[in-house]
């Protein structure tokens, strides 16, 4: 399985831009039963998190099944 790396962004807006044209994703395995898209930031910038404890952007599934 190739490994998918996550997509950073410089701005919080930028990444809210992006989840405005994501489609919904089925919750996570180890959610609490809400598939939301969740903006976390980090040194590198705003990543966006598919659940609480979810894969990221990219990935299509909080678990990042493909």
């Amino acid at each position: 399985m190739k490994r998918i790396k996550t997509v950073y962004f410089a701005t919080r807006e930028q990444a809210q831009a992006v989840i405005a044209t994501l489609p919904p994703f089925k919750a996570g395995r180890f959610s609490n039963g809400v598939a939301k898209y969740k903006i976390v930031e980090y040194v590198k910038g705003y990543a966006i998190q598919l659940g609480d404890c979810g894969s990221y952007y990219p990935h299509k599934t909080a678990d990042g099944d493909e």
